[in-house]
C-alpha cells in the first residue's frame, strides 16, 4: 500500500490498497495515473481536466472516489477521463463531476461492478456550454443519486435542482445580454437493475439549446 501526494506527471502502481491525495493537474500539462490492483481511495480533484489532460485508469478493486468539484471525469478547457474496469465502486462529489464538461470533455467509464454514484448538482453526464460530458457504465446493479441539496426557487423546500444524469445546459442571456447554446450530456448504462434518483432538470433532459 502506498500514499501519493504532490505533483506527478505519471504514476504506475502495480497493486496494493493505495491512497491518492493529489492536487489539481496544472494547466497546460498532462497527468496519467494507472493503478493495476487493490481497493484504492482517491481524494480530491482526480481526472480533472482544467486546462489540461488528466487521465486516471484503475484496473480492479473496490475503490472509493471522493471529491468536491471538477473531479471524477471533468473537463473545462481540457479533458478529464476516469476509467474503472472492475469492482464495486463508490463515487461521491459536490458538483461538476462524474462526467461533466464546459468548453471541454469529461468522461467517466465504469466497466463492471455494482456501483454507487452520488453528487449534488451538475454531474453524472452533464454538459454546460460547448461541453461534452459522459457517464458510461457497462454492467452491474448501480445506484445514481443527484440533487436534493439546492432548492428550486419556484418551489422552495419541495423541489430541488439536479441538472444531472444526462443533461445539457446553455447560458441564458437574460441578465447579461450574452448567451450561447449548451453542451451534450450523456448517461449510458447498458446492463443491470439500476436506480436513478434525481429531481428537477435531470435524466435525459436539456435547457437552452442543449442536448
Amino acid at each position: 500500500p502506498n500514499r501519493y501526494y504532490g505533483d506527478f506527471a505519471l504514476i504506475i502502481d502495480m497493486g496494493g490498497n493505495d491512497v491518492y491525495d493529489l492536487p489539481p493537474c496544472k494547466p497546460g500539462t498532462f497527468r496519467i495515473v494507472a493503478d493495476l490492483g487493490g481497493n484504492d481511495l482517491y481524494n480530491g480533484p482526480i481526472a480533472s481536466g482544467l486546462g489540461c489532460i488528466d487521465l486516471l485508469v484503475d484496473q480492479n478493486g473496490n475503490d472509493s472516489y471522493r471529491g468536491d468539484r471538477w473531479t471524477q471525469g471533468a473537463g473545462c478547457l481540457g479533458v478529464g477521463m476516469l476509467v474503472d474496469y472492475g469492482g464495486d465502486d463508490i463515487y461521491s462529489a459536490h458538483w461538476c463531476a462524474q462526467g461533466a464538461a464546459m468548453l471541454g470533455i469529461g468522461l467517466l467509464y465504469d466497466q463492471s461492478g455494482s456501483d454507487q454514484y452520488t453528487a449534488d448538482v451538475y454531474a453524472q453526464g452533464f454538459a454546460y456550454t460547448k461541453g461534452f460530458g459522459m457517464l458510461l457504465d457497462r454492467a452491474g446493479n448501480d445506484a445514481y443519486r443527484a440533487g436534493w441539496k439546492y432548492s428550486d426557487d419556484r418551489w422552495p423546500n419541495r423541489a430541488h435542482i439536479s441538472m444531472s444524469q444526462g443533461f445539457g445546459y446553455g447560458m441564458r442571456p437574460w441578465s447579461t445580454g450574452v448567451g450561447t447554446d449548451g453542451g451534450i450530456g450523456l448517461l449510458s448504462d447498458k446492463q443491470g437493475d439500476d436506480i436513478y434518483d434525481a429531481d428537477y432538470f435531470s435524466q435525459g433532459g436539456s435547457y437552452w439549446y442543449g442536448l
